[in-house]
């Protein structure tokens, strides 16, 4: 997860398989608008998130 100006601000990883998810704990993070970013083998997605 990166904050607006691209800096991480939370990090995890994990190996899962096509039926399994994960979380991401984001207590803590101030009010704002957040970059998440998936990568899975050659593929990667860039979504937004919304912390209030």
């Amino acid at each position: 997860m990166l904050d607006l100006l691209g800096r991480p601000v939370r990090q995890r990883t994990a190996q899962l398989n096509a039926t399994e998810a994960t979380s991401l704990d984001l207590r803590g993070l101030p009010t704002g608008i957040y970059a998440v970013r998936v990568s899975c083998a050659d593929v990667e997605y860039t979504g937004r998130v919304v912390v209030q």
